[in-house]
């Protein structure tokens, strides 16, 4: 049974996260109303139309397979320009992966709709920018703002900075059947550099916590976003 997706607008934001321009929903969660306002502040950005789905291929008549045309629509679009969707029903039998700006604009949830017809997710908004793991070897303890790394290239003032460290057994693997590939490095944090000097990289946030020696402490950069354009 294909899912329906009724449409305003919507536009991708880098590591992001898939935004939809929808209603104010509430709800009581344990006696608190709890008010949600999905969408981006200020609605959805006002970006230049760059393609429009039809030039492509695409047809609104519900039974057509988009993939095909939707991808060329989105692959022609550079510096998060817009996609027109004009009105109709489009069916859509495979997932997007999104990996750079992009806004998608409908006429209206009562006018264009998305038939997604799979089992997958139906659009997966992700890239990854990351450096190389570098071993930290000094600078780790709780409450650090100074971390020496063993290579300092890549690390820059105002780029993110990832630390980790391999799982300490005798916390994690209590039991054998804990011991999981998706709960490796379970331990670590997200910080901003503000300043490199040599090999020490200077960070905004102190460590939350002491890194041990003998769980392999490294970091590298991470190209997080921190604008929607």
């Amino acid at each position: 049974m294909p899912r329906f997706f009724p449409f305003i607008a919507f536009s991708s934001i880098l590591i992001v996260n898939l935004y939809m321009c929808t209603l104010t929903y509430a709800a009581e969660v344990y006696g608190k109303d709890i008010v949600w306002n999905p969408g981006i502040e200020g609605g959805i950005p006002d970006r230049p139309v760059c393609a429009n789905v039809l030039d492509f291929g695409a047809k609104g008549d519900g039974v057509t397979n988009n993939f095909e045309a939707f991808s060329k629509a989105i692959e022609s679009v550079t510096d998060g320009g817009a996609i027109i969707i004009p009105e109709g029903d489009y069916l859509v039998k495979s997932g997007f992966s999104i990996n750079k700006p992009v806004v998608f604009r409908g006429e209206g949830p009562d006018k264009t709709r998305l038939l997604i017809d799979h089992s997958s997710n139906a659009f997966e908004i992700i890239t990854y920018k990351r450096g190389t793991w570098t071993k930290l070897t000094g600078g780790f303890e709780k409450g650090s703002k100074e971390l020496i790394v063993s290579d300092a290239t890549g690390f820059a003032p105002g780029r993110y900075i990832e630390i980790q460290q391999d799982n300490d057994p005798s916390i994690m693997y209590t039991m054998q059947n804990w011991k999981q590939s998706w709960a490796d490095y379970a331990v670590g944090q997200i910080a901003k550099i503000v300043y490199v000097s040599g090999n020490t990289v200077t960070i905004d946030e102190p460590l939350r916590i002491t890194y041990s020696s003998g769980l392999n402490p490294s970091a590298r950069t991470q190209g997080l976003s921190e604008h929607n354009w």
